[in-house]
């Protein structure tokens, strides 16, 4: 299933700006290109993104707790 950019922006709470600053350093998946200035987004690549700064939110409030 694809997302459009609209809703990756509402989803993730980021601007189209800072999607394409992340594209660019490769910290946020690429688009589908649809047509000539339309792109979607992976709904699963999408979802795994948010999984992924869940596990890291996780991995650091765990490291933190640790070290008390």
């Amino acid at each position: 299933m694809l997302l459009t950019q609209t809703e990756v922006t509402r989803v993730v709470g980021l601007s189209r700006q800072e999607l394409w600053r992340r594209r660019q350093r490769g910290q946020f998946p690429h688009p589908v290109k649809l047509g000539v200035r339309r792109i979607g987004y992976l709904k699963s690549e999408i979802e795994a993104w948010i999984a992924g700064r869940v596990s890291e939110r996780d991995a650091i409030s765990q490291h933190k707790e640790h070290n008390r």
